[in-house]
């Protein structure tokens, strides 16, 4: 049985993740001054915010993986015709464990 802490806090570092990913996409086509229509907060600010987050106490509380690695890649992702790179299977790629092999 999986630790229910650990699931909490996978959970929170992925929606980070997500939360990141449409805040990039809202600015592709908004100003950094502009509204979320989500939150109403300032597009700019909220990003801000969560790049503090990765880089921060509390991201270092919730997991072992560095921040800034997940700062790097996220960023990454925006160079790329393909779109995400590595963060998509619970963050396999920072953990540095091979993605799970179904049936085997």
């Amino acid at each position: 049985m999986s630790n229910p802490y650990r699931v909490l806090a996978d959970a929170v570092i992925m929606q980070a993740v997500a939360d990141y990913r449409e805040l990039k996409i809202f600015l592709q086509t908004h100003n950094p001054d502009d509204c979320l229509p989500w939150s109403g907060h300032c597009a700019g600010q909220e990003l801000h915010a969560l790049e503090r987050f990765f880089l921060g106490k509390r991201f270092r509380t919730l997991t072992r993986i560095n921040g800034r690695a997940v700062l790097d890649k996220l960023r990454e992702e925006e160079k790329k015709p393909e779109g995400r790179v590595y963060i998509n299977k619970q963050y396999d790629y920072f953990m540095r464990k091979k993605p799970s092999r179904k049936g085997g």
